[in-house]
């Protein structure tokens, strides 16, 4: 996806549009898990849409989904 450099997380403008275009559907949880994973925001994502958390984190054996 080209967006993932369309989303300002450092600004809560930033933040606001991808949670918004995470609930009208226009990005996956997935997708946005991909553009939040390493941020210090990632909490704030998770406290919003809980089952983004599985995407958060590395399978044990350090594969990828």
């Amino acid at each position: 996806m080209d967006a993932y450099y369309d989303y300002d997380l450092d600004s809560d403008r930033g933040r606001n549009v991808l949670v918004l275009d995470i609930k009208m559907g226009h990005v996956e949880m997935k997708v946005a898990a991909d553009i939040i994973k390493g941020h210090p925001c990632a909490d704030e994502f998770t406290d919003i849409f809980p089952d983004m958390a599985q995407y958060l984190q590395e399978p044990p054996d350090g594969t990828h989904r």
